[in-house]
């Protein structure tokens, strides 16, 4: 766990608060200037750090920024993942707030990618919640998105019928900017209803709310929607007035979306003034925005997917070095348990077993008269002994190599093969090449186990006559390959063996490639290639 993001046992309520409220501010602060990998990496390590019994709202806040933060990338699938977790999260703790909080995003969600259906259901739900806990604001935020939902079906009696409740509402908290902004929604419907004189009356209404006020943006929109409502009265002069004033404050703002639809409409109205020249001007002005937008459009697309693609790659070699750093610590604790069975068997079981059969050859000496069977089971008995003796030192070398620490990689390998084929029926030989012997430990003593486990693979399974071990280096990279002339198997088929699944661990922790060439009845190759840092 990182210390950045680690909440200790001993901190008391009030630290552990400051930890987790620095924590989410720096995750924000990392969303805002797209380190979404950086962003990603708190809000996790947040999540590993909290107690499974958390009471607080944290896990809950957590998950849902992570839904957020994907949302924001397009990735609608993983946000929707991280939004329903944070659903189960803030339902399990009857944080009914909560829980409005996150059926509101759900639904916004699920309209930005064009399901209404399930958006009208979310966003309903999320309403009735709202009202419930008597989260005011909330349940108008939602109320002005379910009306985006009807206008975007084309359902504008429902969606009149919500702005109009969420202009009442502002009202009433006498929020004037927010209630402006509904009515220029209202007049936007009654624009497409075909009654520009309602509209008209809704903009100018939001137009004076507005006028005194900083709401730059919303202030030309209302004007905008009064230049528009003028032009479909034939109110030309009215609307040239209207039109002209918001260009210029569109223009100081820099908002180039705007300055489009004002250039595009003041083109139609000066056209139906008789005055081609301004009308054309206005149109060339009109296509060189709307070009510029629809370029601006393609790059953050293109961006949003570049961001997402780098994301991904971000978070999968986090995971991949993760996994790494598993696998090895589990080599790590595999080789100490190897060393220290060793020990016990050289030290105790070993020792032991001498011990007996120094015993029973002393005694041996003293049997000189028992009769022939009782001699030849004594004498069974002591080969026996002689055999546990000798397959107990066995065991122990192939747990922990003396010859490996002592003499290096390529006399350990070589050992091996020479045990092996002294057994006389397999004929084995090594061929080692360029070896750098001052290899790093984890380097020699990976390569060594691998090549223990083919070598004990081909001697169990392959049924071969011959075989060979090739372990060549070329700069930073060495090849460990082992050949046998065996039965061969079917490389489709999946390998279940316990030594199979050492061998890809063991190659997987060195970051190594390991391929297998075989085919029935045509022997096996198997290669594996690591670097040497």
């Amino acid at each position: 766990m990182n210390e950045e993001t680690s909440l200790h046992a001993s901190d008391s309520t009030s630290r552990k608060e400051d930890r987790v409220a620095e924590i989410l501010s720096k995750a924000t602060a990392l969303c805002s200037t797209q380190d979404y990998s950086g962003a990603v990496a708190l809000y996790t390590s947040l999540l590993e750090a909290l107690p499974p019994s958390d009471e607080t709202e944290v896990r809950v806040l957590a998950l849902h920024s992570l839904g957020d933060l994907y949302a924001d990338l397009g990735d609608t699938t993983t946000a929707l993942e991280y939004y329903l977790d944070s659903l189960v999260e803030a339902e399990e703790r009857g944080d009914y707030s909560a829980v409005g909080i996150v059926l509101h995003s759900i639904g916004v969600l699920y309209g930005n990618e064009g399901n209404y259906e399930e958006a009208r259901e979310y966003l309903k739900r999320s309403c009735a919640l709202f009202r419930e806990t008597g989260s005011e604001r909330m349940e108008v935020r939602a109320m002005r998105n379910l009306g985006e939902i009807y206008l975007s079906e084309g359902n504008l009696t429902d969606a009149r019928e919500c702005e109009l409740r969420a202009m009442t509402a502002y009202d009433l908290l006498d929020d004037p900017v927010n209630a402006a902004a509904a009515m220029i929604s209202i007049g936007g419907i009654h624009e497409q209803q075909a009654e520009p004189d309602i509209a008209l009356s809704y903009y100018l209404r939001a137009s004076e709310s507005l006028e005194r006020g900083e709401e730059y943006t919303l202030f030309a929109a209302a004007l905008l929607g009064t230049g528009r409502s003028y032009y479909r009265m034939g109110q030309l002069d009215s609307a040239r007035f209207s039109l002209e004033q918001g260009l210029a404050i569109a223009e100081e703002i820099a908002d180039r979306r705007l300055q489009s639809q004002y250039h595009d409409t003041l083109s139609h109205v000066f056209k139906s003034l008789d005055n081609p020249r301004a009308a054309l001007d206005h149109a060339r002005h009109y296509i060189t925005l709307h070009d510029s937008l629809l370029n601006q459009e393609r790059q953050k697309m293109i961006a949003e997917l570049q961001m997402r693609f780098n994301l991904e790659r971000q978070l999968k070699e986090e995971e991949l070095r993760r996994q790494h750093d598993v696998t090895r610590a589990m080599m790590q604790t595999q080789e100490a348990e190897r060393l220290r069975i060793a020990g016990d068997l050289h030290d105790g079981v070993g020792q032991l077993l001498a011990a007996i059969r120094l015993n029973m050859l002393r005694v041996d000496r003293a049997l000189r008269g028992i009769n022939f069977d009782q001699k030849a089971l004594w004498e069974r008995s002591l080969q026996l002994l002689q055999r546990a003796s000798s397959d107990v030192r066995t065991i122990s070398h192939s747990l922990s190599s003396s010859t490996l620490r002592e003499l290096g990689l390529v006399a350990a390998i070589r050992e091996i093969v020479v045990d092996m084929h002294n057994t006389g029926s397999l004929r084995f030989r090594f061929e080692p090449n360029g070896i750098d012997e001052n290899l790093p430990e984890e380097v020699t003593l990976g390569l060594f186990r691998i090549a223990q486990e083919l070598i004990l693979n081909v001697v169990r399974h392959a049924k071969a006559t011959s075989a060979s071990v090739h372990l060549v280096q070329h700069d930073n990279m060495i090849v460990l390959m082992v050949e046998d002339n065996g039965v061969g198997f079917d490389t489709g088929k999946k390998r279940e063996g316990m030594g199979t699944r050492n061998i890809e661990a063991r190659v997987r922790a060195m970051k190594g490639t390991l391929h297998f060439d075989s085919q029935p009845g045509h022997g096996t190759t198997v290669t594996v290639e690591v670097a040497t840092h």
